[in-house]
């Protein structure tokens, strides 16, 4: 199950929440207020990623060593 981000549209509280892809939001309650239907599913930062930038290099990797000069 993928974990999601959630703002609580009663109390404001910011949550995360293990709950599987086809559980709609309005069944999902706020762990602060304890409200059914009030969290608000954000948009994840990682999702939001621009690829492979930051990560060391252009993307090449080497062939490994043969051990054989």
């Amino acid at each position: 199950m993928p974990m999601y981000e959630y703002t609580c549209s009663h109390c404001g509280a910011d949550f995360e929440e293990l709950v599987s892809s086809t559980t709609p939001d309005r069944e999902v309650e706020c762990p602060e207020c304890e409200r059914e239907g009030c969290a608000q599913r954000k948009l994840s930062t990682f999702a939001t990623g621009s690829g492979l930038s930051g990560f060391g290099g252009g993307g090449a990797v080497s062939p490994p060593s043969s051990g054989f000069s």
